[in-house]
């Protein structure tokens, strides 16, 4: 996992890198966060969850060296005026950050399910809609990866936002799906 975080890192520029300070910092956060989740919902394989955390957005750096308005368009994405995060990317770019994510997992060798949650990690109210009772694996660490996101402000961060209208919209079936609840949230903010 550091030796792939070292990888991405090195692909950029010096000031890239310096500009995205406080999204490694946040990435790392994430990964903690998650695999404390991970462990708190008894999840077997908390390095999994580590993992996903570390390297959910690796698309982020990606589109930033490619689009010069990157930074300003995921600013936009997080204000909640689309459906999902990625909707405003797909429309400007013809892409998003993770479709670039999962190839880049995919490239790393990372385990397909990781790769799969990377690129459905803004299409959480699809992904909880389907109770077929399928892709269970998939599906905790999507909601361990989610919680962990609001409660490190990923949206503050990324999104520069000061509300979270993904969690807002999906935090229900999530809190659901993991057995937690309000509470527990307070305690792992802790």
């Amino acid at each position: 996992n550091i030796l792939n975080g070292l990888a991405i890192k090195g692909e950029m520029s010096d000031e890239a890198i310096i500009e995205l300070t406080s999204f490694w910092d946040t990435a790392n956060d994430i990964a903690m966060v998650c695999a404390a989740v991970a462990k708190k919902v008894g999840y077997r394989t908390p390095d999994e969850a580590y993992a996903l955390g570390l390297f959910h957005n690796a698309g982020i750096p990606l589109m930033l060296s490619r689009f010069d308005d990157y930074i300003t368009v995921m600013e936009k994405t997080y204000s909640g005026q689309h459906e999902r995060v990625i909707d405003l990317e797909n429309e400007k770019f013809n892409t998003n950050h993770c479709v670039v994510g999962y190839f880049t997992a995919k490239s790393w060798n990372l385990p397909e399910h990781i790769c799969q949650v990377i690129a459905e990690h803004h299409n959480t109210k699809q992904v909880f809609a389907v109770k077929d009772g399928k892709n269970q694996q998939q599906k905790t660490l999507l909601a361990v990866l989610k919680l962990a996101e609001h409660i490190c402000g990923n949206y503050k961060v990324l999104g520069l936002q000061d509300s979270d209208p993904e969690w807002e919209d999906s935090q229900d079936d999530i809190l659901e799906y993991l057995g937690l609840t309000a509470y527990d949230i307070e305690d792992l903010k802790v």
